[in-house]
Parts: structure tokens; sequence; C-alpha cells
């Protein structure tokens, strides 16, 4: 995610690429602590409590650049994954995050493409209780 986020689609940030990147530091040095061995069980949680609040962190933003976009694709893999096979007190939260980044994905590649949602007959398959800014309007990205 951190070499996406300044490759992809120019030098264009947006504030879930640049998440994406933190959270890309962040597991670089979470699986090095933990591949070595030596670091403690408090600083590897530690590290895990910081990527939990970015990866919540991300799922608000809106992204409108393909490095967002991944970063928040990665944070959905992982929210979808808790949701299926996490604990039960931590399911429904994560299918939220999980619903939030793929809508905020949705909407960029809308934004990008300029492919409007009523084209393609997003309308048709969205629920209506979803949140207008995150239903593939080019407005939200």
């Amino acid at each position: 995610m951190a070499a996406l986020s300044g490759q992809l689609h120019g030098s264009r940030h947006c504030q879930a690429s640049i998440i994406a990147a933190r959270l890309g530091t962040l597991s670089v040095e979470w699986f090095t602590a933990d591949a070595e061995g030596g670091a403690s069980n408090s600083s590897k949680m530690a590290l895990h409590e910081r990527i939990q609040t970015l990866s919540e962190a991300i799922s608000y933003t809106r992204a409108s650049s393909p490095a967002g976009m991944m970063g928040q694709l990665a944070v959905a893999f992982d929210a979808v994954d808790t949701a299926l096979n996490g604990r039960a007190d931590l399911r429904e939260a994560s299918a939220r995050r999980a619903e939030r980044c793929l809508l905020s994905i949705a909407a960029a590649l809308s934004a990008l493409s300029g492919i409007d949602r009523e084209g393609y007959g997003a309308s048709y398959m969205m629920s209506g209780r979803i949140d207008w800014l995150a239903c593939l309007s080019p407005e939200a990205a």
C-alpha cells in the first residue's frame, strides 16, 4: 500500500491513500516484530491497536485515487474476514467497516471513470437506506 500511494494516478493523494500508506508502514512493523520474535506481546498489541484505529479511520474517508481505493480494499478484505470468522462481538462492526470501504471504492470508481450510478443501474441494486454520499455519487469521491 505504501508503495502504491505515490505511484498510482500521478502524485494525486487523497485522505484514504495517506492513511493507507501509514497502515502499510505499521503492518510492516508488526510483521517484522512478529517474525523476529524479539518484540514483546505488549508492543505487538500496541501496534495492532494502532492498525485497527487506522483501519476504522480509513473506512470513514472517501477515496479519490487508486491508492486510496487499494488501501480501502485491503481494509475491507480484513473486515470481511473478521465478519465471517472473527469473534461474535466484532462481526457486526466489521461488516459495517467493510460496507463503508466498498461503497467508497465504488464512489471513487464512478468519479474516476465518469460513469454515473444511474448509468449502470446501481440505484436499482443499492438499498435506499444507504447514505447518498456513499452510493457511487461522484460528489462522494
